[in-house]
C-alpha cells in the first residue's frame, strides 16, 4: 500500500508500507493497516472494533500494548449565534 505522509499539511511523503500502526500522542495504538496480499488490506480503529477485538488483534501483529476503548457520549453544540453578523 502507498501512503502520503503530510506535515501540517506542508511537504508530503509517499512511502510504501504492508503495516501501519497509528498511534496517539501517549504512544498508544489506535488505528493500524495491513496488507496481506496485493489486493487485500484491512484497516480497523479502536473505535471500530471494540476493546477486545481490537486488542487480541494487537497481539497478533506482534504489539504488547493493552488499548482501553471508551465511548464518550456527546451532546449536540446548540445553534450558533454570532451577534451583529
Amino acid at each position: 500500500m502507498k501512503l502520503l505522509i503530510h506535515d501540517r499539511l506542508n511537504n508530503p511523503v509517499e512511502i510504501q508500507a504492508t503495516r501501519v500502526v497509528v498511534l496517539d500522542q501517549y504512544d498508544n495504538p489506535i488505528a493500524f493497516a495491513l496488507q496481506t496480499d496485493p489486493e487485500i488490506i484491512i484497516v480497523e480503529s479502536a473505535a471500530e472494533a471494540g476493546q477486545v477485538a481490537f486488542n487480541a488483534t494487537l497481539r497478533n501483529l506482534g504489539i504488547d500494548k493493552t488499548v482501553l476503548v471508551t465511548d464518550v457520549k456527546q451532546k449536540p453544540l446548540k445553534d450558533i449565534v454570532i451577534p451583529n453578523a
